[in-house]
């Protein structure tokens, strides 16, 4: 689930009144799991495993598959060579080599499968 506020206005076709959906919109704990509607000047608060219910029912396959979410990490390989020279066992001075690798998170993005063209960047390292 996306973590931050986020607002989606459905246009009504009428012209009438538009839908809103709110996510993430309190930090009161009953409401976590929660999307609140407004229509006008009407409000609805209904559990978002209901929402999710209803688009899956209604939608394509492909629009399903739009609707997961999808965390997505680049990563940068950092390859040391170490060297040790051993005391004991095997013969005494002899160096020993080897590769250590290291996968560091460079990027992370966060977002909606069908919109990652327009993804929310998490965090950079640098």
């Amino acid at each position: 689930m996306l973590s931050e506020y986020n607002k989606a206005v459905l246009r009504d076709l009428k012209n009438k009144r538009d839908l809103n959906f709110e996510v993430n919109f309190s930090d009161d704990e009953r409401f976590k799991e929660c999307v609140r509607v407004k229509m006008g000047s009407e409000e609805a608060i209904i559990p978002l495993q209901e929402v999710y219910s209803f688009i899956m029912i209604a939608g394509t396959p492909e629009q399903q598959a739009n609707l997961i979410p999808v965390k997505q990490t680049t990563v940068k390989k950092i390859i040391k060579r170490h060297v040790v020279q051993a005391t004991k066992d095997i013969k005494k001075g002899e160096l020993i080599n080897f590769h250590c690798e290291t996968n560091v998170p460079i990027e992370i993005v966060e977002g909606l499968k069908g919109l990652m063209k327009t993804p929310k960047l998490i965090s950079i390292a640098k």
